[in-house]
């Protein structure tokens, strides 16, 4: 076989070195990103363990509803969502409030119907699982 030719050893050496170097890279930097989405995690779940939430009360008028909030725990909780469950089914309203820790808040919503066909409401958080529910009877008005 005269007269094949292949390529130098050092420039063979050299394209895996590069190849390694590149691949190393290309590691580190998905490995960072991933610890980073890990690193936020936890610290979003320490802060939410503890964390806690109540409903006091639900005021439901011709001008709409109010649902009062106490933020029992030690952090602070953005709440997300409210679903009202009536008689006629459900709706949900997203909200975009913060209720600070240790502190009572008072959220409006819109209602529409007779107080008659309130079931229950829900209110929801950032916080996967810190939610609280009331069913008992609002005050109509």
């Amino acid at each position: 076989m005269k007269g094949l030719k292949g390529i130098e050893p050092v420039i063979a050496v050299v394209i895996l070195v590069a190849i390694s170097i590149a691949m190393a890279g290309m590691l580190f930097t998905w490995y960072q990103g991933t610890l980073r989405i890990e690193q936020e995690r936890t610290a979003s779940a320490a802060e939410c363990a503890f964390a806690s939430l109540e409903v006091g009360d639900v005021f439901l008028s011709a001008e709409g509803g109010r649902v009062i909030i106490e933020n029992t725990g030690q952090h602070s909780l953005d709440v997300s969502l409210i679903v009202l469950q009536k008689t006629d089914g459900l709706e949900s309203f997203l909200m975009n409030s913060t209720v600070e820790e240790r502190s009572l808040a008072s959220l409006p919503f819109p209602f529409t119907g007779s107080c008659g066909n309130f079931v229950s409401l829900t209110v929801y958080t950032a916080c996967n699982g810190i939610d609280a529910r009331f069913s008992g009877e609002p005050v109509c008005g």
